[in-house]
């Protein structure tokens, strides 16, 4: 009767572990759309502005003013959002797209606010009276 006793209790103890289990249980998020986004490239400085020929898409991105703080460049697709995630969401202070290259900047995530069309080439290095760490997603397009 002692050994009953003790099965019962450990079928009691593991169907509570059970169900513990699935009421806590969180569904995996659903995988993101491939946007063909590039993450960007930390660099140490602003590409040379001497450069004229660029690519269209590049944009060069900085946390402070002045092409100052982290900064980066990545070539991104034309016509795509583009998420901002760490160090980039709601922290960019210096917005600079390439020659042939016009971007606007939404405050979401997912390119829903808009804050501000027709950024071009060569951008602005200091946003601090202007959006400044505002911005959380973008879309460029060739400006040509």
């Amino acid at each position: 009767m002692h050994f009953l006793k003790s099965t019962q209790m450990a079928a009691v103890a593991l169907y509570a572990s059970a169900l513990i289990t699935f009421a806590v249980a969180v569904p995996a998020p659903a995988p993101a759309a491939e946007s063909g986004q590039v993450d960007f490239e930390i660099v140490d400085s602003r590409p040379d502005p001497s450069l004229k020929k660029r690519t269209v898409g590049g944009v060069y991105i900085c946390t402070d003013i002045n092409w100052k703080g982290t900064c980066g460049y990545a070539v991104q697709p034309l016509n795509k959002c583009i998420h901002l995630d760490f160090p980039w969401y709601h922290s960019i202070s210096s917005f600079g797209p390439d020659v042939g290259t016009a971007c606007t900047w939404y405050s979401d995530y997912n390119c829903q606010n808009w804050l501000v069309t027709r950024v071009g080439n060569p951008g602005y290095a200091d946003m601090s009276n202007f959006y400044n760490d505002q911005i959380g997603s973008f879309i460029c397009y060739s400006s040509n």
